[in-house]
């Protein structure tokens, strides 16, 4: 089984020109918009921020949505995969 992320709860990430720290509640949103975001990717579809709040309980709001995108930038690249957050698009 594969992990739900690979990147660690705990470390700090870039996001814009501060580091934000990967929570644990930050990690759970992000493994969630992970899982809506390949199903969008498999259906060569866009999503909207307000969508993907609603998608995954709104537990990130449409406009708080920067760090959790960056989590999900920084899981794909760590995975050696293209960014799942360009499928998020304003409404």
């Amino acid at each position: 089984m594969s992990q739900p992320l690979a990147i660690t709860v705990g470390d700090r990430f870039p996001v814009g020109e501060r580091l934000y720290r990967l929570t644990p509640r930050l990690a759970e949103s992000t493994i969630a918009a992970r899982s809506v975001l390949l199903d969008i990717a498999e259906h060569r579809e866009v999503i909207t921020y307000g969508e993907l709040s609603e998608s995954i309980g709104r537990s990130v709001l449409p406009r708080h949505m920067g760090p959790l995108l960056s989590m999900i930038g920084h899981d794909c690249a760590a995975r050696g995969e293209p960014s799942l957050a360009s499928l998020v698009v304003s409404a």
